[in-house]
């Protein structure tokens, strides 16, 4: 099976290792995943390979994890990239430095009656 990159980056020509695994799917992506049948036949049945999106390598999975556990469960696939910190070093305008960590804020902006629909006002 391969997936296509959507980046001009020139993985092919940089050092780094690329983890490819199946997990479960994050509740925010729920719907978005795998089951376990249209992995199978991808793979063409319970282990095989998944060519990654950044070199075109070839890397083994296997559902075996998932079979007796939960057979109804929705995976989807991932795909890290680890740069060669000795790369990333010499290459500070690829990489620049992490900003200093901000505290967030979130503001609800919705009007105290959408909360609340008994408190509104009735015309």
């Amino acid at each position: 099976m391969y997936i296509p990159l959507l980046s001009h980056f020139p993985y092919r020509d940089i050092p780094g290792t690329i983890i490819a695994e199946l997990r479960e799917v994050p509740p925010h992506m729920r719907g978005h995943g795998f089951s376990l049948a249209k992995l199978r036949a991808w793979l063409g049945g319970d282990e095989g390979y998944i060519t990654d999106p950044y070199r075109g390598e070839r890397h083994p999975v296997s559902l075996k994890p998932w079979l007796q556990t939960n057979p109804d469960v929705e995976l989807v696939l991932f795909f890290d990239f680890i740069f060669d910190e000795e790369y990333v070093r010499q290459h500070p305008e690829q990489f620049p430095p992490t900003p200093a960590h901000a505290p967030a804020f979130i503001r609800d902006t919705r009007r105290k009656e959408d909360d609340f629909p008994d408190l509104r006002h009735h015309e």
